[in-house]
C-alpha cells in the first residue's frame, strides 16, 4: 500500500487532492506545529481584480500544534460564506459552496485541524475521492511529530502497513533516500500541474484552493485525470 501525508490545509489546492487519489491511505498531520506563513488557516480564491485570501482567525502560540489552534472569531465562516457567494455569484454550482458551509457550520469554533479535515472531506466529496483519512495523533506514532521528517514518515508507514510513501517535489528538499532504501520503504516522488480550466474570470490564475474548482467546472473530478503526475 502507498502513504502520502500532510499537514491539514485550509481547502488546499489541486495537487493536494491528486496526491490524495494516488494514494491508499493519507495521514493528517495535526499534531506539528501550526505556522501563519503556510495554508493552514487560509486559502487563495479568485475574483475579477486577481485573488483574495479566505482566512479562519486564529489563536496559536509559537509552538501551538494544529490540533490545539482554535478561532479567534466565529463569525469567520458567515464572512466566507458571504465573500464566496459574491466573488463566485455568476457560478452555477454555488450550492457545493452551501454544502460545504453547512458541513462547517457544526464545527466553526472547533480546532482548526478539525475544521480543514471537515472542509477536506466535502472537498472530497465533490471530487469523487474516496481515500481513507487518518489522524496522526490517533497513530502515536514515534518519535515525536515535530522531529526528524524522515523518521517521523517512516514511522507513519510502520503504524500504517505501508511499504511506499508518495512525496510531494518538497520532500526532495529534506528526505533522505538512502534511509528510505534502508528501511525497506520506497520513496515515490509525485508532481501534478493541472491542466488550465474556465475560471469565471478572464484570464488564468494557477495554485487557486480547490474550491475555485468546484465552483468553476460541472465535473471537477474529471481535471485530475487530465493533470500530469
Amino acid at each position: 500500500m502507498i502513504l502520502a501525508a500532510h499537514q491539514p490545509q485550509y481547502l488546499p489546492y489541486l495537487g493536494l487532492f491528486a496526491k490524495l487519489a494516488r494514494c491508499d491511505v493519507f495521514v493528517l498531520m495535526d499534531d506539528v506545529q501550526f505556522s501563519r506563513r503556510e495554508w493552514q488557516h487560509r486559502n487563495r480564491i479568485r475574483t475579477a481584480e486577481g485573488v483574495r485570501l479566505l482566512t479562519v482567525p486564529v489563536h496559536a502560540g509559537v509552538h501551538t500544534r494544529i490540533r490545539d489552534v482554535l478561532p479567534a472569531d466565529p463569525g469567520w465562516l458567515a464572512r466566507h460564506r458571504r465573500i464566496v457567494a459574491y466573488e463566485y455569484r455568476a457560478s452555477r454550482h454555488l450550492d457545493r459552496a452551501e454544502a460545504l458551509w453547512a458541513a462547517l457550520r457544526p464545527v466553526r469554533g472547533a480546532s482548526l485541524s478539525t475544521i480543514c479535515i471537515t472542509a477536506l472531506r466535502e472537498s472530497m466529496r465533490f471530487l469523487g475521492i474516496t481515500t481513507p483519512l487518518t489522524l496522526q495523533s490517533e497513530l502515536s506514532p514515534r518519535p515525536d511529530g515535530n522531529a526528524d521528517k524522515d523518521l517521523r514518515l517512516l514511522e507513519l508507514c510502520r503504524l500504517t502497513g505501508c511499504a511506499a510513501y508518495l512525496s510531494g517535489p518538497g520532500g526532495a528538499n529534506y528526505l533522505r533516500p538512502a534511509l528510505w532504501r534502508a528501511a525497506g520503504v520506497e520513496l515515490r516522488w509525485h508532481r501534478f500541474e493541472p491542466p488550465d480550466y474556465p475560471q469565471l474570470h478572464p484570464g488564468w490564475i494557477p495554485g487557486l484552493s480547490v474550491l475555485d474548482t468546484i465552483l468553476s467546472l460541472r465535473d471537477p473530478g474529471e481535471i485530475l485525470q487530465g493533470g500530469r503526475s
